[in-house]
């Protein structure tokens, strides 16, 4: 009950961020940290909208900036999901936007952040940054990416990564993800139920870049910030107000596993 509660507040919070701010590209540009957000599949920017709001409400100061990847029409869940050289052509695109956001803003802090199938868009444009340094953190909260995906390349041009996941995230990067597949084309469990595994034929290079990655798995105690498991549970007001601010400031607030898993770990 509790859990459905704070899916309906969730969704109260999206609506009137919509009316109260709109679904603005950018605000407060110019600030010493910038968050560039993508969301999951479909386009309803249900995430980052979520983001702006819990920050604001925190007063954490940001300018946030919303990169639209998706194909078309709102809802168009089966081609955001199953384009894959799209995707990674809009990832491309991506990296313009962050190479523009540093030469206007040298000094800013910048953030890259993604929700579901938009967590693997954000890995795919990671890994084509020129550099270690353009970005500061790259979370990927839920990410709809297969769990063996080779993420050292994205590591390598980040300081930082952190993977929201959780084992109760059963119908959408269970279920869902078995019958559609992963963005990355995979059909099977996700790495937001599983968690990151270790990749197929990875080699020390790879686990090296591994080191720079945070997995944050849900326990029970997530639930003192109204996180109950759940796929959109990573949006959630209370959770994004007292973690994300900590995560951009690289003190979680939570115990995280550094690097992959050998195997998913238990429920």
């Amino acid at each position: 009950m509790n859990a459905l509660l704070d899916r309906f507040r969730a969704v109260r919070c999206y609506l009137a961020e919509q009316f109260e701010h709109g679904r603005r590209e950018v605000v407060a540009a110019g600030a010493g940290d910038t968050l560039v957000m993508m969301d999951g599949v479909g386009g309803a920017m249900f995430g980052p909208l979520l983001v702006r709001r819990a920050l604001r409400t925190a007063g954490f100061s940001a300018c946030t900036v919303i990169f639209d990847w998706h194909r078309s029409f709102r809802g168009d869940i089966f081609s955001d999901l199953m384009m894959l050289r799209r995707n990674r052509l809009q990832a491309l695109r991506a990296v313009r936007r962050i190479r523009e956001i540093r030469r206007n803003f040298p000094q800013t802090r910048i953030h890259l952040i993604g929700f579901s199938g938009g967590a693997g868009v954000a890995a795919f444009t990671a890994e084509k940054l020129p550099a270690c340094g353009l970005v500061d953190t790259l979370i990927l909260f839920a990410p709809a990416l297969s769990p063996r995906y080779n993420l050292s390349a994205a590591l390598r041009h980040v300081r930082r990564c952190y993977a929201g996941i959780s084992a109760r995230d059963t119908v959408l990067l269970g279920l869902g993800t078995g019958i559609f597949g992963t963005i990355d084309r995979v059909r099977g469990p996700a790495a937001g139920q599983t968690g990151f595994l270790k990749p197929v034929g990875a080699t020390g290079d790879d686990e090296a870049a591994y080191a720079k990655l945070r997995q944050l798995r849900w326990s029970p105690e997530f639930r003192r910030d109204r996180h109950h498991g759940g796929h959109t549970a990573w949006a959630g007001q209370t959770f994004l107000q007292r973690n994300l601010p900590a995560l951009l400031r690289d003190r979680p607030s939570y115990p995280c596993h550094e690097g992959w898993f050998d195997a998913p770990p238990r429920a």
